[in-house]
């Protein structure tokens, strides 16, 4: 038993410490307004703000069956207090990478939204344009070009058409990674075999 318990929490801190050194991370804050005006390809403008919350992860989805990475997300059924439907979010912060390079990242929106990265238009999620999460609409691959370290990065969100308001921007797990995980897990899986047959000759026997 404990030669399994070391094995499987060696495999483990593999796979994880792999995700940690390899991935990209998010931190930063979020402001919630009660107005915005969206320029069509352009961006978004917001006044009126009710609410800002900090975020190591951007994923909302809860409208949609998912779960949401902050609490205080609004959903689609808010409503501003002059009886506007819908909310605006300005995400503002840091991608941190270990390394330069470029790095690939899922970026969807119900209604709209547009990702600016070191200060400039990177790609945007709209009902209309795009990478929509409405119907049966899923997030797409965006990959960005990273310096090593901290880049600034911004996501203007509106919510605007429907009752339901979700965005999505996540890394996506580099194959390294994955592979490494699934090495991990398969010495886990030959280990235990192999302790399995052990105690089962050691009862043969006696």
């Amino acid at each position: 038993m404990k030669l399994e318990t070391l094995i499987l929490g060696a495999a483990l801190a593999v796979g994880l410490g792999a995700t940690a050194q390899a991935g990209a991370a998010l931190s930063g804050n979020v402001t919630y307004y009660n107005a915005f005006s969206e320029n069509a390809g352009v961006g978004i403008t917001f006044s009126d703000p009710f609410l800002t919350d900090s975020f190591t992860a951007i994923s909302d989805t809860a409208d949609y069956g998912g779960s949401n990475s902050d609490p205080s997300w609004p959903g689609g059924g808010y409503s501003a207090p002059s009886g506007t439907y819908g909310f605006g979010a300005d995400f503002l912060g840091d991608i941190t990478v270990p390394t330069a390079g470029k790095y690939t990242f899922d970026f969807g929106a119900d209604d709209a939204a547009y990702l600016f990265v070191n200060g400039g238009a990177t790609a945007v999620a709209d009902f209309v344009g795009g990478n929509d999460l409405s119907g049966s609409g899923a997030p797409k691959p965006v990959t960005l070009t990273l310096s090593a370290g901290a880049n600034p990065f911004e996501i203007q969100y509106a919510n605007e058409i429907s009752d339901q308001a979700a965005i999505v921007f996540q890394p996506v797990p580099e194959p390294a990674v994955w592979a490494m995980m699934l090495v991990g897990f398969g010495a886990v899986g030959g280990a235990l075999r192999t302790t399995r047959r052990k105690n089962g000759a050691v009862a043969a026997a006696a």
